[in-house]
Order: structure tokens, then C-alpha cells, then sequence
């Protein structure tokens, strides 16, 4: 019996899994990865490890491929593979291993070159068969006989993760500035790391009450990374006010919109 599969991508921040799966039934994830986001430092030997878990009670094939995502949160935003045995970029070691049932895996993630900004990648780390899902054949058709009830066939489900990867250069620096562009306020990164902005307010002069911006399209804020630039808000821009909140979120300052477009951070 012919059953439809199809395959589905679900973003979360910060992380990314893939999903092959077939309707109605699906069985659990064959594999678990934590954790989900790991930072490293360029110009220097920088190592860290991610554990990939089998859930499965069958032999795994586990595969790790590199993609470096170029533009992020930007309009061109895309992710370029790579050779994730490359010496000069992020490897990864092992990229190819057997994964007993119910065992765990180390993953290294190696990156020595020097990077002048912060770069991020994913690491998509799938396994091979998925995990046998049996489906009743009425359920996949709508027929209804007992014949039909008993026949059962055999869907390959298998989940993708992609814990994603920053390196950041040795000397990390925050810097930004803003300018006017017909009514817009643009604010840019001129730093060689990513910053998190939030808590978009308009301000009464004097008064003291601020009002959320809702009705922009960066009103839920967003890291903004190295290089970029982000049109904050459309109109007058006089009362306008946002954090900036360091990567680690150990700072947090409180920026005046019009004060930036005399005195940027450097």
C-alpha cells in the first residue's frame, strides 16, 4: 500500500530541525543532540563537543555535513555547504560514525583559523535508515474493511537536526551607528560581533511615558549581526527608544534614537 510522505522544515531559534514524515502516524526522533548552540573562538586552537544520543533500538548511520549561513537575519539570507573536513574551516570529528542502539557520541567541533567578526554555521546531523513506523492501511486510504485493517507497511521517519555554531573572533567589539534615509531610522553594526535589540519605545518628551513600538517590522527586536543594518522604525524618530544588549547579556544600554545620529558607539 502507498503511503505519502512528505517532508516539512521547522525553524526555531536557535536551532534547526528537518523532519521526513508520513500522515497520520509518526513514530519518536531516533536521535537527540544537545547542546543545540555552541560558540567557539577563532584565531586560537577552540574546541568544543556536542552529544548526539540514539533513541533508536536499532543500529544508527550517523552522518554531520557543515553549512555556513552567510547574511543572517539579513535579506540575503542563505546557507552555503561546506567541506566539514576542510582544515581552515569548522570540522567536525568524527563526520561519519556507527551508533549503537541507545548509545552516545561526542562530536568534536575543531576551528583554529582567525576570524576578523562573529561567523555562524550549522552542523546537520541526521542518521540512516529512519525508524520503522507501521501505519494500518485504512488509515492511509480511508478503507474500512477488516482485510485492509490487518495489512501494515513500514514509513521512514527520520529527524534532522542542526545545532547551530558561532566563532567569534578573539577580540570581540561592540560598535553601532544610525542615519536617516527618506523617514527611515536605520540603525548598523559596526562592531565584529552580534548585539540584541529589543525594547522598541516612543517617549513623550518631559513626560515620561513610553509607548511600545508594535506596528514596525522589528518591534519583537532580533540579534542584528556584524555588518548589518536594520530600518527600526518608519517616521519621526524623536522620541524613539532601544536597548542594546551585549551577546552575552551581561550589558545592557539604553539608547536614545536622535543622541545615535550625533555620537555612534565606536
Amino acid at each position: 500500500m502507498a503511503i505519502a510522505i512528505y517532508s516539512a522544515r521547522i525553524l526555531f531559534l536557535p536551532c534547526v530541525f528537518s523532519i521526513l514524515l508520513a500522515a497520520p502516524g509518526l513514530a519518536h526522533a531516533q536521535l537527540s543532540v544537545y547542546p543545540m548552540e555552541v560558540s567557539l573562538t577563532g584565531g586560537q586552537v577552540s574546541i568544543t563537543t556536542i552529544d548526539v544520543n540514539s533513541l533508536s533500538s536499532e543500529t544508527s548511520y550517523i552522518t554531520a555535513t557543515v553549512k555556513e549561513v552567510l547574511d543572517p537575519r539579513g535579506p540575503h539570507e542563505r546557507e552555503v555547504p561546506l567541506d566539514s573536513m576542510q582544515p581552515d574551516e569548522l570540522v567536525v570529528l568524527p563526520h561519519k560514525f556507527i551508533l549503537a542502539p541507545h548509545a552516545s557520541k561526542k562530536l568534536r567541533l575543531v576551528f583554529m583559523r582567525p576570524v576578523d567578526h562573529e561567523r555562524v554555521f550549522r552542523v546537520a546531523i541526521s542518521g540512516d535508515p529512519g525508524v520503522p513506523v507501521e501505519v494500518s492501511a485504512d488509515a492511509a486510504s480511508g478503507a474500512s474493511s477488516t482485510a485492509a485493517k490487518q495489512v501494515k507497511t513500514h514509513v521512514s521517519v527520520q529527524i534532522q537536526w542542526e545545532p547551530l555554531v558561532r566563532v567569534l573572533p578573539l577580540a570581540p567589539h561592540v560598535a553601532y551607528s544610525a542615519r536617516l534615509e527618506n523617514g527611515a531610522y536605520l540603525l548598523r553594526n559596526d562592531g565584529n560581533v552580534r548585539f540584541l535589540v529589543r525594547r522598541l519605545q516612543l517617549c513623550s518628551p518631559g513626560a515620561g511615558s513610553c509607548t511600545p513600538v508594535s506596528d514596525q517590522a522589528w518591534a519583537d527586536g532580533g540579534n542584528l549581526y556584524p555588518g548589518s543594518e536594520v530600518k527600526l522604525h518608519e517616521g519621526d524618530a524623536a522620541g524613539l527608544r532601544f536597548d542594546i544588549v551585549s551577546r552575552d547579556g551581561d550589558e545592557v544600554k539604553q539608547v536614545q534614537a536622535t543622541a545615535l545620529l550625533a555620537s555612534p558607539v565606536k
